[in-house]
């Protein structure tokens, strides 16, 4: 079940007898409408930024994994491990992630009997498996240019 805004989360809540999971991005203007904050590197800013929204909302947290490669998922560990409390499972890791990482093998975060490495720091991207993915079709490189600037506009 998605909810999109917090009275949606709250009508949810006073309808049934288990406790609600909210991401932290919509719970910055009512808290009380979960009993658990879904913790998001990517959405929050980085792990400082995420730790200090957990800290604010004074929810249980768990933290659900954004990266699509080991080198996003890495921030999640990081944040999933920084945390004082971490009563709930996180993730789950994408079962695609070991063949289609941007890490070499030996550095993807590929999950060993429920658990993932926290790592000091994240690996860096492969060149070789980098450039499986890079784009060259003039069309898409336009559409994410364009879409580049008028992000960079808005800030």
């Amino acid at each position: 079940l998605v909810c999109r805004t917090p009275e949606d989360a709250h009508a949810v809540r006073r309808r049934v007898d288990l406790p609600i999971a909210v991401d932290a991005t919509l719970l910055a203007g009512n808290p009380q409408c979960a009993d658990i904050a879904v913790l998001r590197c990517g959405a929050l800013g980085g792990v400082r930024r995420a730790l200090r929204r957990a800290e604010k909302l004074g929810l249980p947290p768990l933290v659900s994994f954004t990266g699509t490669t080991s080198i996003g998922l890495a921030a999640d560990v990081a944040l999933a491990a920084a945390l004082p409390d971490l009563p709930f499972a996180c993730g789950p890791v994408p079962e695609w992630l070991g063949d289609h990482d941007i890490v070499s093998p030996s550095r993807s975060l590929i999950p060993g009997e429920g658990h993932l490495p926290a790592a000091p720091m994240p690996a860096a991207p492969d060149p070789a498996r980098l450039a499986e993915y890079t784009v060259t079709d003039p069309a898409t490189i336009g559409r994410w240019r364009d879409r580049l600037h008028r992000a960079a506009a808005l800030i």
